[in-house]
Parts: C-alpha cells; structure tokens; sequence
C-alpha cells in the first residue's frame, strides 16, 4: 500500500487554530491543484515524508539535500507552472546562479542555511512565513515579477545587496537579525510595514523607485539609510527607531 505524507493536514489545522486565514489560503489552493507534488516519494518513519520530516533533515542531511536537488530538477522539466516547495525542513542549500522559470512557493519552509547569490526568479515568488535559521544570501539576486517575504523570519541574517526587484516588494511582518540591502535597487513598492530589525539595518546606496513604506516598523539597533534615492516618498508614520539613524546625503 502506497504511503503519503499528512503534512498538509497537520498544517491546515495549525494555521485554523492561529487564525492564519491568508496563510490557509494560500495553502488550500497550493494543496488542491499541486498537492501530489510537493512531497517526496521517500519515507525514512512516520506519517511524513523525507521533506517534511524534521528529524531527517538532522539524521540525514546529504539525503535530503540531494533529493531536494532532483525533486527541483523533475518539476522544472515537469509540466507544473509552479515549484511548489511548502513546509520543506531544508539542510545547507545553494541555489546560487539558478533561474527560475516558473512561480515559486517557499511556503512556510525551514531553511537550515541558503544561498540564492546570482539567482534569478522570472515570475512571482512568495517565501510566506518561511524560517531561515542561519544566514542566507540573496545577493546580487533579480526578481523579475512580485515577490512577498511576508512574515518571514531572517534568524541569522541576511543580505540583499545589489539585488534588484522588478515587481513589488513586501517584506511585512518580517523579522531580521542583520540585515543588507546595500546598493539594492527597488523598481516597484517596498513595503516593510511592521518588519523588525534586532541588529544593525544598512541600506546604503538604496534605489527606491517607487513608494518605500517602513510604517510601524521596529529598529532595534543602529540603522543606515545613507546615499539612499526615495524617488516617490519614503514613509516612517509610527516607525520606531531605538539607536543610531543615518539619513546623511539621502533625498
């Protein structure tokens, strides 16, 4: 008898207990038309999958890696139009230089440690709540088209710079330890409503094209904004800034 993996059920129940309603959304419609994908064939114990089982991702690290890279490689040749990665428990990956053709949907993942350096997303990609536990890179990183890291929580820091979004950009009720943005260049809205940054914040050199929104947000420590261009408004109604700010030659 065929074994499958409980995961959605588990976390559609989580998210009705929280009043997640954005978040089951989007889980319900991923689960219905891409829910046969987004797992994996293996079992090591369990009602879970290799993918959503925690414990393999810290017994069996390189097994979970590599099934990761062939899993990816069968949905980009797939007739799939979305990669559709939801609650993953994910060791060390480097996805550096790859391009994403289809939507991606980090769903509600568990990075271990990431990098997309030179990595290039064509369309919509939406990381929503996903936990990156030790640092990532997204240097130098392109989004073609929207991208939502909407309630997600940076651990152990993170750099965007250099990266450019073509689309909007929303980093809402994000949470950061460092964070870069560093000559990051924004075409489209940045919205950062109600994000949080425990360490040091730079955005030196920043393009923000459009409107930048930092409402509500929460600077723990020192922030930089120096040399940073707000073409169409910056906005810090009820922002919170706790040390240092350097605002220095920015217009």
């Amino acid at each position: 008898m065929e074994q499958s993996c409980r995961f959605f059920e588990q976390l559609e129940k989580e998210l009705r207990e929280k009043g997640d309603e954005e978040g089951l959304r989007i889980t319900k419609e991923v689960e219905l038309m891409y829910g046969n994908y987004a797992h994996s064939d293996i079992f090591l114990s369990g009602d879970f999958c290799l993918f959503h089982d925690p414990k393999a991702r810290e017994q069996k690290p390189e097994i979970v890696r590599e099934e990761f890279y062939r899993w990816l490689e069968r949905i980009e040749r797939s007739d799939v139009d979305i990669i559709p990665v939801v609650g993953f428990y994910l060791p060390d990956i480097d996805l550096s230089g790859r391009e994403f053709k289809k939507r991606v949907m980090f769903l509600f993942t568990n990075f271990k440690k990431a990098r997309f350096t030179d990595t290039k997303f064509e369309k919509e990609v939406n990381f929503y709540k996903s936990k990156f536990y030790e640092y990532v890179s997204f240097a130098r990183a392109k989004f073609d088209e929207n991208v939502s890291f909407k309630g997600v929580e940076f651990r152990g820091g993170v750099s965007f710079n250099r990266a450019e979004f073509n689309g909007n950009a929303d980093f809402a009720f994000s949470r950061f330890n460092k964070a870069f943005f560093n000559k990051a260049k924004f075409n489209a809205e940045a919205n950062f409503i109600e994000s949080k940054f425990k360490n040091i914040a730079s955005f030196k050199e920043v393009k923000f094209l459009k409107k930048a929104i930092f409402n509500n947000a929460k600077f723990v420590n020192d922030v930089i904004f120096s040399n940073v261009e707000f073409a169409e408004g910056a906005f810090f109604d009820k922002t919170e800034f706790n040390k240092d700010v350097d605002f220095s030659n920015s217009y």
